[in-house]
């Protein structure tokens, strides 16, 4: 059950000039791990980039890291121009923190971002000792409320229409937005993980 919607987030180095196509040498950091599907799965589905602007995107060598801290120190410190898919959560906590970073917001760009979901399960024991408990709380959670206040506290955008979004509205889903928890975007799932492989065996 998704009850928040999540989208991939790119941060760039405030010192620099924002550019489109970078051309230095690990300029892009970037990550490869399985958390960080979503995006590489809008960039393969996008009719604009798609298969070869992965291929393009690996001639860069983009790094790979799967430590949010290291990225982040990364881009602050100027190691890096750009993150492709990094947790905005991190990136929101360095920002507070007067790192020299930003956000880019997903309406100001032409491709936009993807509609991923997080917080996308509630599970409820099988025999539990107070399920009536468990049910009041899962009510209260996904009342109006409840989202309300998840919302807030993660900057999450509730499924539910009637929750506010001024808490974070770079993060309302934009429409037409590549859907990456479908069916159809876990479908290509091995080509997707078969193109990185290639791509980044060229480098």
């Amino acid at each position: 059950m998704g009850t928040s919607f999540n989208i991939a987030v790119t941060v760039t180095n405030t010192g620099s000039a924002y550019i489109t196509y970078i051309n230095n040498h690990r300029s892009v950091l970037t990550r490869y791990c399985d958390e960080g599907y979503s995006w590489r799965v809008r960039i393969y589905l996008h009719p604009d980039l798609g298969p070869n602007f992965i291929r393009a995107l690996a001639k860069q060598e983009p790094l790979a890291l799967k430590d949010y801290n290291q990225e982040m120190d990364g881009i602050a410190k100027g190691k890096f121009l750009v993150l492709i898919g990094v947790s905005d959560i991190f990136a929101q906590g360095r920002m507070e923190a007067g790192m020299p970073i930003a956000t880019l917001d997903p309406r100001k760009i032409k491709e936009g971002s993807d509609i991923g979901c997080v917080d996308g399960a509630l599970t409820m024991f099988n025999r539990a000792p107070h399920p009536n408990a468990a049910k009041v709380y899962i009510n209260w959670l996904l009342s109006k409320e409840g989202r309300t206040a998840y919302a807030l506290l993660n900057g999450n955008i509730s499924t539910r229409l009637d929750v506010p979004t001024d808490q974070s509205p770079w993060r309302v889903p934009i429409p037409g937005s590549i859907k990456t928890y479908t069916r159809a975007a876990q479908d290509v799932k091995d080509d997707l993980r078969a193109l990185l492989r290639e791509a980044m065996s060229m480098r």
